[in-house]
């Protein structure tokens, strides 16, 4: 699996599944891991709520946005959480025209 990772306003954030390594930012990762712990609702891109863990790519990926959840740019990402992402952004334009029930 791919790694994930997210920038900031003067931060960097990577996590990487397979070897379980949390790389940048003292003070994201810091965050990060405090995100997790306490299994947090942090909006990814501000708009979609998610459980940051490290169990799955969506939940690490939460976690990796805690810091600034409307702000953090996803930079790069494995294609199971791109996948997640567009499917959201689907719905969330059907629910935009009304055709979501």
């Amino acid at each position: 699996m791919a790694a994930t990772a997210v920038s900031g306003d003067g931060w960097v954030l990577s996590y990487d599944p397979e070897t379980n390594h949390l790389a940048g930012s003292r003070h994201a990762a810091e965050r990060a891991l405090r995100a997790a712990r306490d299994a947090e609702a942090v909006p990814i891109l501000g708009l979609f709520p998610v459980t940051a863990t490290w169990d799955n790519p969506v939940g690490a990926l939460a976690a990796l946005v805690a810091l600034q959840p409307g702000r953090a740019v996803i930079t790069e990402a494995p294609p199971d959480v791109v996948e997640w992402l567009d499917a959201r952004f689907v719905w969330l334009r059907a629910a935009e025209h009304g055709s979501v029930t």
